[in-house]
């Protein structure tokens, strides 16, 4: 019988491409086009999802009651995988604290794979000469987890984000639970300790400093489960390169500093970006705004008050008004190049300009890469004076 791969894009190709690797018979079906696959849901043995779609699809919830195995690239990865696994999962900064492993285990002379939900698929990483990987595990990809063993594993945080697709935030928190429950050292945010009981020691980081120091300190703790020493991993941390698109300083002009952190697609990531801001509150400009995922705002209000401004921009620019409640420091425009402009009129000497739109980007742009570097462009052209 046939495997059914649902889900054309980057990690339903390295489906494909595993599947094709193992001689495998199968199917793929992109939900994007309208045509349902043809055979009946018992025809197949197995369906592989991509994390773009929900377990809960219509379609996946009949094969479920047909009694047809769902999984996903995760899980398949870990089925197959030969070599220890550090995974990172959380509701930001995931990206950062992956590839800060990955550089100090390869500082420390690991052979590194790394990938998942950031960059090279989970799938297209397996190779007999890795020596350790370091994977990005998404909530998405956690609905079709069941039993996976990392060697070092840690849930970063837990912001209101993807209510969406979960439903709430203790399905959310147990998509999460998922990689950690069988990992064989645990490191854990201390804002967990009250939600999450496991029957084995863990590592507790508190977050008591910079969202700079809580990553580095996360990212230490899992290199040591690896048999690095903390000076070594201290030592390779010194020449590690920042991610785009994260906290971002794109220039500083008359002193004022514009940074992208278009990576800040929920709430809580654009909270810890103002606090992290290089000026006082009072002088710091937050650019918000796109599609909002049913967040809700409120939780920021306190906050944002006390920012000189507030710009809200894009398709839920109203709702994200009325959440935040009505101040004078706070104002609303159709798109992101608007609200760019209103930030520079308003911006003084001394003030930040930070774009940290706690949304998904799709109203606007197709990606949080997109929408970064059509906020960067614009800050060269009209800023630094560039043509681009």
């Amino acid at each position: 019988m046939k495997t059914l791969i649902i889900g054309g894009g980057k990690t339903g190709q390295s489906i494909e491409r595993f599947l094709q690797s193992q001689g495998r018979d199968y199917e793929m079906w992109d939900t994007r086009d309208s045509e349902q696959p043809q055979r009946a849901v018992s025809d197949y043995a197995q369906i592989v999802l991509s994390p773009g779609v929900s377990i809960h699809h219509p379609w996946v919830e009949q094969a479920q009651l047909a009694g047809v195995a769902v999984t996903g690239d995760i899980q398949m990865f870990f089925d197959h995988v030969q070599a220890p696994v550090v995974a990172v999962t959380g509701t930001n900064g995931k990206s950062t604290v992956t590839t800060m492993v990955a550089h100090i285990l390869e500082k420390s002379g690991f052979n590194v794979a790394c990938g998942g939900n950031l960059g090279t698929p989970a799938l297209d990483l397996l190779d007999e000469n890795i020596d350790v990987y370091v994977v990005e595990v998404s909530s998405f990809q956690l609905e079709t987890v069941t039993n996976v063993r990392p060697k070092a594993a840690t849930i970063l945080n837990l912001t209101d984000d993807h209510l969406d697709r979960h439903g709430s935030m203790e399905q959310y928190l147990q998509e999460k639970l998922k990689l950690v429950q069988h990992a064989e050292c645990v490191v854990l945010n201390q804002s967990l300790k009250s939600q999450v009981k496991l029957s084995k020691d863990v590592h507790w980081v508190a977050e008591n400093g910079s969202v700079k120091a809580f990553n580095e300190a996360v990212a230490i703790q899992l290199c040591v489960s690896m048999d690095v020493k903390a000076s070594e991993c201290e030592e390779a941390l010194a020449s590690y390169q920042g991610l785009r698109h994260r906290n971002e300083v794109v220039t500083v002009r008359d002193e004022i500093t514009w940074i992208n952190d278009s990576k800040g697609t929920n709430i809580g990531a654009m909270m810890a970006a103002v606090q992290s801001s290089p000026s006082s509150l009072n002088q710091t400009i937050v650019l918000l705004g796109g599609v909002s995922k049913g967040a809700d705002f409120s939780v920021s209000a306190t906050l944002l008050q006390s920012v000189q401004e507030v710009i809200v921009y894009g398709q839920d620019r109203e709702l994200i008004q009325q959440q935040l409640g009505e101040t004078e420091r706070l104002n609303s425009v159709e798109t992101l190049f608007e609200a760019c402009e209103q930030a520079k009129e308003k911006a003084q000497f001394g003030s930040t300009v930070l774009f940290s739109p706690a949304c998904a980007s799709f109203d606007q742009f197709a990606n949080f890469e997109a929408r970064g570097e059509a906020f960067v462009d614009w800050v060269k052209t009209h800023v630094e004076g560039k043509r681009q």
